[in-house]
């Protein structure tokens, strides 16, 4: 009991440091009612001293970071992406606030070396996203993508399972418009939204009167996106690239994980009774297509974050795609707002044991730039750590509205089964919300809940409202 007082008291007392007016709202919590919900006071802390995303840099870190000009700090951020995009460094992390322009940065100076040629192997947890991604490399105007050359492929397990459950990819590209096969991979045109669904008979006839169910046996995802990238490079008229796939396209199988796809993307350029690399093939392959940048964005956010790149890894290793011989531009480009120094990178990112969805922080260096640029060693390659510090706007006013269910606990009791906790969640949420609806000097605002069901039951609410 002592050692649980002791520990009790360490939360309540950094609690009490760490937010403004931190005791009163600790001693709210603290007299919570037994045996009932509590819908404590609203606390309200308002954050500042920041820098503002588009704010200028301060002369001595535009001198000190070789930038030019007089940017602020997203035109520096971009900067410094493009510049370490062109080095010798293999390894590229990417840490700053949402819409600073990291994706952006990259998809920039893709464009500005197009005619050089390029594969760009975009992954990351959410689907969405990855299409997104496509659409940067299109012109606002007509829709079309920036250059006749571009060919950009994607892939899902429902794409795969409407085409028999053989190798699939949508395609985009301004140049071709029907459906083909390259080897033994169907590349569909993504414009064509209206398809005959062609899905395999699952039911096999055992007997007269027995009919079994003989499940699925589909090609994956991630063999479909490499299968696909491999045929577009044999095939020698594609020289500019993109491709998109979600981290959980990463599978166990009884053979390994399905990481031993990306292998097949450069296999051509690989003696493998040898094991050794066939450099002649690989400089002929650098010599169309020379930039070859893999991203995996938001590697926290998935459990296979971390896994995927160990795979990534292995074949720059394998395939030595980072020696200068072989004639590429090779970055393995990683991002995530948490990543915030290269001791977590060392510590988290190194091993590729699949690790839980979280969030990396450890204690800030007391004099923190808000933008930095760190080379330190990463899997025995130069790397490069670019972090920027901003907040896009002039202060972050953060109301917490705490809700506790308070319940009396022995070790002969058990928890109870239903809570109108997540009713009483729901129901303060649907005020708040419909509170700022009526207030005019609110032009947006924004309702993030990851739990699909009770978002659901929001907008059925509201709609009946």
């Amino acid at each position: 009991m002592e050692v649980r007082q002791r520990v009790f008291h360490n939360i309540r007392m950094n609690a009490q440091r760490n937010f403004a007016q931190g005791k009163k709202m600790v001693d709210s919590i603290m007299g919570i009612s037994p045996d009932t919900i509590n819908i404590l006071p609203r606390h309200t802390e308002t954050i500042t001293g920041f820098y503002n995303t588009v704010a200028p840099v301060p002369s001595e870190l535009v001198s000190s970071l070789n930038l030019t000009g007089t940017p602020n700090f997203r035109q520096a951020h971009n900067q410094l992406i493009k510049r370490y995009l062109a080095s010798d460094n293999t390894y590229l992390f990417l840490t700053g606030n949402p819409g600073i322009g990291k994706t952006t940065a990259i998809v920039d100076f893709i464009i500005e070396h197009k005619d050089e040629g390029f594969l760009f192997f975009y992954v990351s947890p959410r689907k969405q996203v990855n299409l997104d991604i496509i659409e940067k490399f299109k012109n606002r105007e007509d829709g079309k993508l920036v250059d006749d050359g571009i060919f950009a492929i994607n892939s899902d397990s429902n794409l795969i399972q409407d085409n028999f459950g053989e190798l699939s990819v949508a395609y985009t590209s301004n140049k071709y418009e029907k459906d083909f096969t390259l080897g033994d991979v169907r590349f569909l045109n993504s414009n064509n939204m209206e398809r005959i669904s062609h899905r395999k008979n699952r039911l096999a006839q055992i007997t007269d009167d027995t009919l079994k169910d003989m499940g699925t046996k589909n090609k994956g995802v991630l063999n479909s996106i490499c299968q696909g990238l491999y045929h577009l490079i044999a095939d020698q008229k594609h020289n500019q690239i993109i491709a998109t796939s979600s981290i959980q396209s990463l599978r166990k199988t009884e053979r390994g994980d399905t990481l031993k796809h990306l292998e097949k993307i450069l296999s051509d350029a690989y003696n493998t009774k040898e094991d050794k690399v066939l450099t002649e093939r690989m400089r002929n392959i650098s010599g169309r297509i020379k930039h070859l940048f893999i991203m995996i964005d938001e590697i926290t956010g998935d459990e296979g974050g971390a896994e995927f790149l160990q795979g990534i890894k292995k074949i720059v290793n394998k395939y030595q795609l980072s020696d200068q011989n072989n004639g590429f531009n090779t970055k393995i480009i990683v991002a995530d707002a948490s990543i915030v120094d290269k001791n977590v990178i060392s510590q988290h990112l190194k091993d590729g044991s699949p690790q839980p969805n979280k969030i990396y922080f450890r204690r800030a260096e007391s004099h923190i730039q808000p933008i930095s640029v760190e080379c330190f060693e990463f899997a025995n390659k130069n790397a490069i750590l670019i972090n920027t510090n901003t907040y896009p706007a002039k202060s972050l006013t953060i109301n917490y509205q705490i809700i506790v269910e308070s319940c009396r606990f022995n070790n002969q009791s058990r928890l109870k089964n239903k809570s109108d906790l997540e009713k009483k969640c729901q129901e303060q949420l649907f005020k708040d919300i419909r509170e700022l609806l009526t207030k005019d000097n609110v032009e947006q605002f924004i309702v993030y809940i990851q739990n699909k069901s009770k978002l659901s039951e929001l907008i059925v609410k509201f709609s009946r409202s």
